[in-house]
């Protein structure tokens, strides 16, 4: 009942939440934690998310806290 209520005060001052996994990793709005290796993804993609970010209008409230992808290092593909 309480993150509902919460939600209702967010929308009703125009807060929205943001990062969803998949999207691609800006730090403006993000703050990064960690890399991952993960074979199949672009560098840069949000694979991760510890917090979401949240925003008035065009002004960032809190960063988003995620993980990256990183590109898949030449080691790794050998392991494999």
């Amino acid at each position: 009942m309480t993150r509902k209520e919460l939600m209702r005060v967010f929308q009703s001052n125009e807060i929205k939440e943001f990062a969803e996994e998949g999207d691609e990793f800006d730090p403006n709005v993000h703050q990064a934690l960690f890399e991952s290796e993960i074979p199949g993804t672009k560098e840069g993609i949000i694979v991760s998310i510890t917090k979401k970010g949240y925003m008035i209008n065009d002004r960032v409230l809190r960063a988003a806290e995620v993980g990256v992808s990183k590109a898949v290092s030449e080691e790794s593909e050998d392991k494999s």
